[in-house]
């Protein structure tokens, strides 16, 4: 695009975006990768939004390439990305651009549960939304999938949306499981989950019946 900036003409190239980094299902910090965002800073950013809505505090962190914005909670994707620099669009170049994270698999515990067990999976982008959550252990559903209700942390019981998920396990057995969860359409890095091996608390010895055939010979 051109404007008059008092001598003659010049050409300014707006903002071009070509990828991003989405936050949190819980919200926070998004990062925005592209071209021609000016220096670093906040004064030459004019709007930028996401999925219509504003992504607020934003500034460039790397010059001409990069910024943060700070977005709503949310889930899934892709979303679009408007951007306005120094007056300039983007162009619809950030048509599509935008997800959230996927959900992180930091914990699961106990790693080794008796089959039919309720395991609690501790990660990240659990998204707030349970029926848009799906959890599962070498590819089987893992059931009656909630968002756990935590009162050690908070003290009225409030649900760990985001955070912590509880699901009944499977009744099989095997070891080394790829666990994955998806929110929203977009899955996990798998984790690693084992079933207890099998455990012997007695036994009864059963007494041996012997057959012995015997055959009559009259000579």
């Amino acid at each position: 695009s051109t404007r008059d900036d008092g001598v003659g003409k010049l050409s300014y190239t707006g903002p071009r975006i070509e990828s991003s980094a989405g936050c949190s299902t819980a919200g926070g910090t998004a990062t925005i990768y592209g071209r021609n965002f000016g220096p670093p800073g906040p004064n030459n950013i004019n709007a930028v939004t996401i999925d219509a809505k504003p992504c607020t505090a934003a500034t460039v962190i790397e010059e001409n390439k990069a910024l943060t914005c700070e977005f709503t909670p949310g889930s899934g994707g892709p979303y679009d990305i408007t951007l306005r620099i120094s007056d300039e669009p983007d162009f619809n170049t950030g048509l599509g651009v935008y997800n959230y994270s996927v959900p992180l698999i930091f914990g699961i515990a106990p790693l080794d549960a008796p089959p039919g067990s309720t395991i609690t999976i501790t990660g990240d982008s659990f998204g707030a939304d349970i029926d848009a959550v799906a959890v599962s252990i070498g590819g089987t559903p893992c059931e009656s999938v909630v968002y756990r209700n935590n009162t050690e942390v908070v003290a009225s019981g409030e649900l760990m949306y985001h955070t912590q998920l509880l699901c009944d396990t499977a009744y099989t057995t095997g070891a080394d499981y790829a666990v994955s969860i998806t929110v929203d359409g977009l899955t996990s890095v798998p984790g690693s989950f084992s079933f207890s091996a099998p455990i012997v608390h007695n036994a009864t010895r059963c007494a041996t019946m012997m057959m012995i055939s015997l055959r009559y010979n009259p000579y």
